[in-house]
């Protein structure tokens, strides 16, 4: 696979191995079920069942028992995956956190940070005030769990106790604020999610697609497109044969995404 070996995609992998089917692979021993691993891939799903949410969720969930098994991370790639799908024609940010959240478990701990980004946004809370209601009561453990990745600032808060591996639904509550509070400029919420802290690799990735969904390419100014061009790079240090698959530019996935949607 082209996944890494660490966290939830190596617990997954060995389970795998040693015969267990999904979702028991992803649930088995599995200390990352909660984190997030799977709803970084999920746009996939709603690209290739556009409109269609249900559809769009139950890929997500097909995906998720891989290495997530049951766990909030799959419920954060369901969310994902259901508001990115009806996202093609549904330009209201709220209606959108709605709709993911009507695929999930109310008591889950996704849903509760998500609901408590809304309520903050509803507020106008700022960054620190947001940043410090979610990370209070939807934290994981420090990264790696080595308080060398943590500031003094966060320490004193007590931001560097956690549940290791519990980390989806601080990084869900931070992206559906960021949303929120973007008000439709590109520039803004994105840093502003990003800004927040935690998985921001993740966060950006999931914010920037939601609002592509909903604003298209006009919309995001060509200040941002000049430094990142439309090429795509890979990393993978063994892509085998693989290599002559890779699409080259974004305009050539599309492409391909498309024709995939259509089938």
């Amino acid at each position: 696979g082209v996944c890494p070996h660490w966290a939830e995609y190596g617990i997954g992998k060995i389970n795998m191995r040693a015969g267990l089917p999904p979702p028991l692979c992803g649930d088995f021993r599995n200390l990352y079920a909660h984190s997030c691993g799977v709803f970084i891939r999920a746009e996939i799903w709603a690209c290739i069942s556009p409109g269609l949410p249900a559809v769009a969720a139950r890929y997500a969930l097909m995906d998720s028992a891989l290495d997530h098994g049951y766990g909030e991370g799959t419920w954060a790639a369901v969310f994902t995956a259901a508001a990115e799908s009806a996202a093609f024609f549904i330009g209201d940010e709220r209606r959108l956190v709605e709709i993911g959240l009507s695929y999930i478990p109310t008591e889950c701990g996704v849903a509760g940070a998500i609901n408590r980004a809304v309520e903050l946004a509803d507020a106008g809370a700022d960054l620190d005030t947001a940043r410090d209601a979610i990370l209070t009561d939807f934290r994981g453990a420090v990264f790696m769990a080595d308080r060398g990745h943590i500031d003094d600032r966060d320490q004193g808060k007590g931001y560097d106790t956690g549940t290791l591996g519990w980390d989806v639904p601080s990084n869900l509550g931070i992206l559906v604020y960021g949303l929120l509070t973007g008000a439709g400029d590109f520039g803004k919420t994105l840093c502003d999610t990003v800004n927040l802290g935690e998985d921001t690799d993740c966060t950006g990735a999931t914010v920037g697609s939601l609002f592509g969904l909903i604003h298209g390419t006009e919309a995001i100014p060509q200040r941002w497109i000049d430094p990142i061009g439309r090429g795509i790079k890979t990393i993978c240090l063994n892509d085998g044969d693989c290599r002559f698959m890779i699409a080259k530019t974004v305009d050539e996935l599309t492409d391909r995404t498309v024709a995939m949607a259509e089938k």
